[in-house]
């Protein structure tokens, strides 16, 4: 339990320097500067104007965070679990625009606010081509990130920044990590599932890392991987 709790102490406390060294001090400053949204958060300032957010009117922040945070689970349930092909279903992105805004609501009420709006009077429905051109949009301000010219290849890149983690689950985004560099990473760094879950871990929940498991030393031979590693695990602590 000691070097588990020295573990931990040592990654929270030197986190900054640890970026520096596998990603690189460019990589780290950029991160600092780097605005801290998901896609998902992206997504629903984009969808909002054209559903619910026309008929409930300007949230109160608490609400709005709540509502975003809701939102990015419904979506990475409802839509992103059942896309097969990267197509939305406007139905089940509606679906999980309303279920997020009702658990959102419940909570604003029990604070005392919104105590006059009622779901059932709110059309949550957006089209297919108004969800699409909002995707479209969130996804486009993800590969703008500054963060994204420092990983190799650019089109790995823009595969890492179009992809959704809302859901943080860890299976699915390492088994993600090993296809990833499967398809973009040199030879030396394609990693198995286990050194994907390490390398995730050892930013998201470093009592859990294996610190046999080679994940630091296959970071440490490759700043691209690293960056990708961090990159993935930064959405995923967005998300969560």
């Amino acid at each position: 339990m000691a070097a588990v709790a020295a573990r931990i102490r040592v990654v929270r406390q030197f986190e900054e320097p640890l970026v520096g060294a596998l990603c690189g001090p460019r990589w780290r400053s950029l991160e600092k500067q780097a605005a801290k949204r998901s896609p998902s958060e992206l997504l629903l300032d984009h969808i909002l104007p054209h559903s619910v957010g026309s008929q409930a009117g300007e949230l109160h922040p608490a609400d709005r965070a709540d509502f975003a945070e809701r939102f990015a689970a419904a979506w990475a349930k409802r839509v992103q679990a059942g896309s097969t092909n990267g197509s939305i279903d406007d139905e089940c992105a509606d679906r999980a625009l309303s279920d997020a805004f009702d658990l959102m609501l419940g909570r604003a009420k029990t604070e005392g606010r919104m105590l006059e709006v009622d779901a059932e009077d709110l059309d949550f429905g957006a089209s297919a081509d108004q969800w699409r051109a909002a995707a479209n949009a969130a996804i486009e301000m993800a590969t703008q990130s500054p963060l994204m010219e420092l990983i190799a290849p650019t089109s790995g890149a823009e595969v890492l920044a179009r992809r959704w983690f809302g859901s943080g689950d860890l299976a699915e985004a390492s088994g993600f990590l090993v296809d990833w560099t499967d398809e973009w990473g040199l030879p030396r760094s394609q990693i198995g599932l286990d050194t994907a879950c390490d390398a995730l871990q050892f930013w998201l929940n470093p009592a859990a890392a294996d610190p046999d498991g080679g994940a630091l030393a296959v970071m440490s031979r490759d700043v691209f991987l690293a960056r990708a590693v961090r990159y993935v695990a930064s959405r995923m602590q967005q998300a969560a």
